[in-house]
């Protein structure tokens, strides 16, 4: 299990990036990890509570893989369904 590296309660941006970079590695979450720094700006611009920053980085990630998952159930059954569409099954 990964557990965080920081120590000090003032880290550097590179810090922080590199802290993202490792955290999000093994959620399999490269999205997440884009996505963190531009919304992590609107957070402080618009007062975001922690919560609401959790929700909205999360909820990204998760459609983005549910679309993901999706179009390989769609690719799967294209391909599963045999020349002519009809099944091979």
């Amino acid at each position: 299990m990964a557990t965080a590296r920081t120590g000090t309660a003032k880290t550097s941006a590179a810090d922080t990036t590199a802290e993202i970079v490792f955290l999000t590695r093994p959620l399999k979450a490269p999205t997440l990890r884009d996505a963190v720094g531009r919304l992590a700006e609107r957070a402080r611009a618009e007062s975001w509570s922690h919560e609401q920053f959790l929700m909205t980085t999360s909820s990204g990630a998760h459609i983005r893989r549910i679309k993901v998952s999706s179009s390989l159930r769609e690719t799967w059954a294209n391909i599963s369904s045999g020349p002519g569409g009809v099944s091979s099954g």
